[in-house]
């Protein structure tokens, strides 16, 4: 410790320089802790509530010229639909469909609708997920759209779950027709808005043909794991035993691979048990496969615990046709 103390009192280190060069979205960051700091008092932002008293849902699209919003709150359906101005119109896609999303939020709070609620909202646009969980977009007027629904979360006590789904989901929920002025689909034909958000059904209760294609490459059975078994079973053990000093000694499984089919609503929570689980006894084998939806909340732990990721378009296979395996 002596020879680093004395090895560090030889040590130059330039001085820093008296000006620096902006990166390019410095204006704009500046821009925007402005908005998000400007209450005198701080704002209180709903992140880990104790109880949730309203969760409501929505889904939004803007096809071509056209717009549509179905929001269900307490077994009402609450709809507009229109069509884009000149200006709008002139802009992308993908401005337009997260657009969209940030009005039907903005008139929802301003009505006091969305006020201290958990706000479920799907959109077939994954540029609109995307900035929405990134934060921010190499584009200024996305990256606008994403503050507004960063700073709506703080005024209106909101907290907004955005989830992508596949076009075939916006058609049967009736959205997708709503845009363009049919009012005949879906919902708006009677159906339950809950019908249309499966994210409790994990990949197996969706396919369960899964399961027998999954054998068939693996080199013996796997255990399949239910979601209360993610904390005992998942980490290679059922239970224990105390010896005479008092010291709990786990009963080790045999198993050699484990299988994890958690719902997309669960996907975070699995990650953190296979994470312990990895970090506890390494040598175990598991194999864990996910619906690609809610993508936002394991996707990226997902590829730094497994060694292996392989993606499976719809279609692609015999189990996963299109009809059967849509989000």
């Amino acid at each position: 410790m002596q020879g680093r103390n004395q090895g560090c009192k030889h040590v130059h280190c330039p001085p820093p320089p008296p000006r620096v060069t902006p990166v390019p979205r410095l204006k704009s960051d500046v821009e925007a802790l402005l908005k998000l700091f400007r209450s005198d008092e701080p704002p209180i932002r709903w992140v880990r509530g104790r109880k949730i008293s309203k969760a409501v849902y929505s889904f939004a699209d803007a096809s071509g010229a056209g717009y549509g919003q179905s929001l269900g709150l307490d077994n009402v359906i609450l709809y507009s639909h229109g069509i884009w101005d000149e200006t709008t119109m002139s802009r992308s896609s993908n401005f337009r469909e997260l657009s969209n999303l940030v009005h039907t939020l903005e008139e929802g709070v301003k009505l006091g609708t969305l006020l201290h609620t958990e706000v479920w909202i799907f959109t077939d646009n994954t540029a609109a997920e995307g900035v929405f969980w990134k934060g921010h977009s190499p584009n200024p007027l996305l990256n606008e759209l994403a503050l507004r629904l960063r700073v709506l979360e703080m005024d209106g006590s909101v907290r907004i779950q955005m989830v992508h789904v596949p076009s075939t989901r916006m058609i049967q929920q009736g959205t997708d027709g709503l845009s363009r002025g049919d009012l005949t689909e879906g919902v708006m034909a009677g159906s339950s808005m809950l019908e249309h958000v499966p994210l409790k059904l994990s990949a197996l209760e969706r396919q369960p043909r899964l399961r027998a294609w999954m054998s068939s490459w693996l080199p013996s059975p796997p255990y399949e794991l239910s979601p209360g078994q993610w904390s005992v079973e998942g980490h290679g053990c059922s239970g224990g035993t105390v010896d005479g000093c008092g010291v709990w000694h786990p009963v080790e499984l045999h198993h050699q691979w484990y299988l994890w089919a958690p719902p997309p609503v669960l996907g975070e929570i699995a990650m953190e048990e296979l994470e312990a689980s990895r970090h506890k006894r390494s040598h175990l084998l598991h194999v864990i496969i996910f619906p690609r939806l809610m993508t936002f909340a394991w996707r990226k732990k997902l590829f730094k615990l497994c060694d292996v990721v392989t993606t499976i378009p719809p279609g692609s296979r015999s189990f996963c046709q299109l009809w059967n395996m849509s989000p």
